[in-house]
């Protein structure tokens, strides 16, 4: 039996900060412009920027490292993280736009 790396998250990467809503959807296989090949990446459902809505209540969000996307208003947006480099890339059309103007729009590249 293979064994598989557990899936790298936007949030211990660095990319985005605790308690950001994100959900994780599938392990893909897709091309990262910083290892210059094919590799297993994470695929992730982010709201990015400004978001409000339902969750947990306070006192439980205190020790939560990370939100969930259900019940929450915002831009969503498809993001991959590389499971080899720890890149976060853009998969859909609205992180493209996010990537885009924050001056990086291949993704954010370790």
């Amino acid at each position: 039996m293979v064994q598989q790396a557990p899936p790298r998250d936007p949030i211990s990467e660095g990319w985005m900060s605790r308690g950001a809503p994100v959900d994780y959807i599938s392990r893909d296989t897709a091309s990262c412009p910083r290892c210059q090949t094919d590799t297993v990446q994470d695929s992730y459902r982010t709201i990015m920027g400004r978001w409000g809505g339902f969750g947990s209540p306070w006192f439980v969000k205190l020790f939560l490292k990370r939100s969930s996307t259900v019940g929450k208003v915002g831009k969503r947006s498809m993001w991959r993280v590389c499971s080899q480099c720890g890149s976060m890339l853009p998969a859909d059309a609205e992180a493209r736009d996010a990537a885009g103007s924050a001056g990086s729009p291949d993704g954010f590249i370790h």
